[in-house]
């Protein structure tokens, strides 16, 4: 990578760093569910995903990329990797109608 290119990359992630801490830092989790099998479908996903709701309302979930083009996974660290995951076959959560913690915040 040249130079010049390392340097616009460094300001795009210090961008970008500055932007996800004034949204995220210092926020609560408040709520933790998964997509019902109807938000699914309304999203067009073929899987659900986990929702957190923080305390000024913002919903976060895992997105197979950036276009929002199904759920994705959670990823976990620290000493356990195995990440969050509905139980059971993903598939089978969304067309089964898996009741894992349902309710959703509509604050």
């Amino acid at each position: 990578m040249n130079q010049r290119v390392r340097k616009t990359h460094e300001q795009f992630m210090a961008a970008c760093n500055a932007v996800a801490r004034k949204q995220l830092l210092n926020r609560r989790i408040v709520e933790v569910s998964y997509f019902t099998p109807e938000e699914c479908r309304r999203q067009r996903w073929s899987f659900t995903g986990v929702v957190l709701v923080l305390d000024d309302g913002t919903t976060l979930y895992p997105a197979r990329d950036a276009e929002g083009n199904d759920a994705g996974a959670l990823a976990r660290g620290g000493r356990r990797r195995d990440g969050i995951r509905p139980p059971g076959n993903p598939v089978q959560v969304v067309t089964d109608g898996c009741e894992v913690a349902a309710r959703r915040h509509r604050g």
